[in-house]
């Protein structure tokens, strides 16, 4: 929490755009949770985008693969 706070402290700002990614690379909603298992293995990727028929119905994350996985 320190780091936070020492950021705040100093005045940095900006926007999301300014960090955020441009190269959006999203799954289908019907997507093989096996086949995004594979894509997250070597990948600096640690979610992704989930969209169904065109519309963003949430995120999935290297964490909710791995407990789909195991359950």
């Amino acid at each position: 929490m320190w780091f936070f706070e020492s950021v705040y402290d100093q005045g940095m700002s900006g926007k999301v755009e300014d960090f955020m990614s441009k190269d959006v690379i999203s799954v289908d909603a019907n997507s093989s949770i096996v086949n995004l298992a594979q894509n997250f293995q070597g990948s600096p990727v640690r979610s992704y985008p989930v969209f169904d028929h065109g519309k963003l119905v949430g995120i999935i994350s290297r964490t909710d693969v791995l407990r789909a996985l195991v359950s």
